[in-house]
């Protein structure tokens, strides 16, 4: 009996350390994850600020745009 417990007790004690690593693992993922997602908010906030720019010149031309246009027509 003594040896099975001894036995049964390093099992528990294995799967503890594995329950332990997934535990730490999952939290760096998830970490991971946060930053993915903060990066490609900021690059789609950068991609809407160029196209925000990108219409306010084609709603107000430049004096370079009004010339360029005059000229290609």
């Amino acid at each position: 009996m003594a040896g099975q417990k001894q036995r049964f007790d390093k099992y528990i004690a294995r799967y503890n350390e594995a329950l332990e690593f997934l535990h730490r693992e999952t939290a760096d993922v998830r970490r991971e994850n946060a930053e993915l997602k903060e990066c490609v908010s900021e690059q789609q906030k950068a991609e809407e600020r160029a196209a925000a720019k990108a219409r306010q010149r084609t709603d107000n031309p430049t004096f370079v745009d009004r010339v360029t246009r005059r000229f290609k027509s």
